[in-house]
């Protein structure tokens, strides 16, 4: 998957990754040991994506700019709230320390079992219905389709303005 802002790519990954040395170092310019996640992270299925705005009255809804302005509807019964972890911006190369690759997100053993069990379902569906929303404050910062369940704790989101997201997760 390779997205611009707005469609941040994601990777559902092993937090053996990270563990086995596979993970790329981070330089200086770059926060590679992580801060406390201070904002909350959705996580949810997504039922329906219409075209404009959302209705203010319209329960369970996201509103998205990732393919111009889009009302997401999300299923009430397949949502996984991560309001505590770590977060990691990880640096492109060790040649260019300043430049954001991705951003790692570790979550609690609690969310990254209820993300699991909620990926494992979402890769059972054919698309749309794979579907998985990420929001963040009330915005849709990512909506990939789900292939594989999530096996492990760090979930990595890669594209433009990371470091944007870096800062709306640890304020």
């Amino acid at each position: 998957m390779s997205l611009r802002w707005g469609r941040p790519t994601v990777m559902l990954a092993a937090i053996a990754l990270a563990a086995s040395g596979c993970a790329q170092s981070g330089g200086e310019g770059v926060d590679r040991t992580g801060a406390e996640l201070t904002t909350p992270i959705v996580f949810a299925a997504v039922a329906s994506v219409d075209e404009g705005a959302c209705p203010a009255d319209r329960p369970n809804t996201y509103e998205s700019r990732l393919s111009g302005a889009q009302c997401v509807v999300i299923d009430p019964d397949a949502v996984v709230e991560a309001e505590s972890g770590s977060v990691a911006l990880v640096a492109a190369s060790e040649q260019t320390p300043d430049v954001p690759q991705s951003i790692e997100l570790v979550l609690e053993d609690a969310s990254s079992e209820r993300l699991r069990e909620l990926t494992a379902a979402l890769a059972e569906q054919s698309s749309p219905r794979n579907l998985l929303v990420i929001a963040v404050e009330g915005e849709v910062v990512a909506m990939p389709a789900v292939m594989d369940e999530l096996t492990g704790r760090t979930v990595s989101i890669s594209g433009d303005r990371l470091t944007a997201l870096y800062d709306r997760l640890t304020v």
